[in-house]
């Protein structure tokens, strides 16, 4: 891969959905990229040219040639590769005194990753009965499921952000005391059910410590301006 490059993301236009952490990772590190709109008259055209026939794709550039070198699918792939070439990954055995420890690197990396597997199946029970384009099933059962599974999370979770802490009172991060990309991806998931008042299970007194994520990573001066667009965005959407 050559070493100057710049990135494309290739999404749907103006839609709140799986591209939005990895433009969230963009803004944490202060990256510039370019972002190519998906119209759906243009989706069969495009999908042909997709690695896995879905967006998002995160197309590298040769910045020197203008070149696509190559190309990535698959938003949590994206998400943790991303991350790691733009410097904020941001797991502790990242830090100084522990950069050679890879047990631990790879410890946590799956602890990521399973923290991020959950956050997505719980946004995709999420899509599925909110989501006209995917069908939109309000049926009683589906309600339950969402129902289930948010409570699900919230009582998992906020075991998981306790213990990231001394004090069991959780600090506003899974990992250490900086912005990983299951911050990113929880705090989106929230957004999303309180925009159609279905967040009862994420209320602060039945989610104290998920709604500290929220309040740290919503008060980054880093991501102010990708919160405020991702908002005005999202106040669009009748769901």
């Amino acid at each position: 891969m050559p070493h100057n490059v710049k990135y494309d993301l290739l999404y749907w236009k103006d839609i709140n959905g799986r591209g939005e952490v990895i433009k969230a990772i963009f803004a944490l590190a202060n990256v510039d990229y370019t972002y190519t709109d998906v119209q759906l008259a243009d989706w069969l055209a495009v999908k042909a040219t997709t690695p896995l026939g879905h967006v998002p794709v995160l197309r590298i550039i040769d910045a020197d040639t203008g070149e696509t070198v190559d190309q990535l699918a698959e938003s949590g792939a994206i998400e943790r590769w991303l991350a790691k070439r733009l410097g904020v990954l941001n797991l502790p055995a990242l830090d100084n005194d522990a950069k050679n420890n890879n047990a631990d690197l790879d410890t946590q990396l799956a602890k990521l990753e399973a923290i991020r597997a959950d956050i997505e199946f719980a946004l995709n029970r999420f899509w599925e009965y909110h989501n006209p384009l995917n069908g939109c099933d309000q049926s009683d059962r589906a309600r339950d499921n969402l129902a289930s599974t948010f409570q699900s999370l919230v009582t998992h979770h906020e075991r998981i952000l306790a213990a990231n802490s001394s004090d069991g009172a959780g600090n506003g991060h899974y990992f250490g005391t900086k912005i990983t990309a299951v911050d990113l991806a929880l705090v989106n998931l929230v957004k999303y059910a309180r925009h159609v008042r279905n967040a009862g299970a994420f209320e602060p007194d039945s989610a104290p410590l998920i709604n500290k994520v929220v309040d740290a990573v919503t008060a980054s001066p880093e991501l102010r301006d990708y919160y405020a667009d991702f908002d005005a965005r999202l106040a669009q959407r009748t769901f």
